[in-house]
């Protein structure tokens, strides 16, 4: 943070600059100087970084509220009647075999290697037309506030955009989302809560997607964009070893 204030006394610094340019006197201390210049450069990125961050735990104080448990299902071994082995899906498709419990029903959930999500009661075999989209819809209902609302719209996430980050780890989730602009996505193969939407979060999700990751610059691509960041997260490891060793060479 000291670097983004420093940016904004450059003048004080560059008037004391000049003075000993006018005495004639060379300033010898070049981890200083370099110090110095390059922290001015890299105070912009860094006052995004610590307006993103400052915004981010007010965000996270605002909503410190005590998270709901979360979803856990208790299932018999009297409810699996027909076993998954004669389930008419052939063995090569089948990534991940688990069971998910909603509507009083128990259901084998089925993970294709396409990351697509079956769903088949454990009693008939039968599959369950968008089983997902009716699990998530369950979930969503047990993660609200109990509150009554219209049906959901609910859409398949298959990778991370604007307002669902990376920051948020999980994929591929249901979005579940409501009249009144509060977005709840749900992962359903864990039956978790991946995050919630609403209002002013979006606002803090734009922040640290465009401040902190560099997504304002899109449209030169991602690789570019990447490259940038990277650079930039050096830059500031340089200056930092340089502030490092200024400090050791002053002692």
């Amino acid at each position: 943070m000291y670097r983004t204030v420093y940016g904004l006394f450059w003048k004080n610094f560059k008037a004391v600059a000049e003075k000993r340019k006018t005495k004639g006197a060379e300033d010898k201390r070049l981890v200083h100087r370099y110090h110095r210049q390059i922290g001015l450069i890299i105070s912009f990125i860094l006052f995004m970084f610590i307006t993103s961050g400052a915004f981010h735990i007010i965000i996270q104080l605002r909503n410190g509220k005590v998270a709901k448990p979360e979803y856990a299902q208790l299932i018999d071994r009297s409810e699996l009647v027909l076993s998954n082995l004669q389930l008419t899906l052939p063995d090569s498709s089948i990534n991940r075999i688990a069971l998910a419990k909603f509507n009083n029903h128990t259901y084998y959930q089925i993970t294709n290697y396409k990351k697509r999500v079956l769903y088949f009661d454990t009693t008939t075999g039968t599959e369950l037309k968008d089983g997902d989209t009716k699990f998530a819809a369950f979930l969503s209902d047990y993660y609200g506030d109990g509150k009554t609302r219209a049906q959901p719209t609910i859409t398949r996430i298959g990778q991370f955009d604007n307002e669902y980050g990376f920051i948020n780890k999980r994929l591929p989730v249901q979005k579940v989302s409501y009249a009144n602009g509060e977005n709840r996505y749900i992962e359903t193969t864990t039956a978790k809560l991946a995050t919630k939407v609403a209002g002013i979060d979006r606002a803090e999700g734009l922040s640290f997607i465009f401040l902190h990751k560099f997504f304002w610059m899109t449209w030169a691509g991602k690789n570019i964009r990447d490259i940038v960041s990277m650079l930039a997260a050096l830059t500031v490891l340089v200056v930092s070893l340089l502030g490092l060793t200024a400090f050791i060479k002053n002692k």
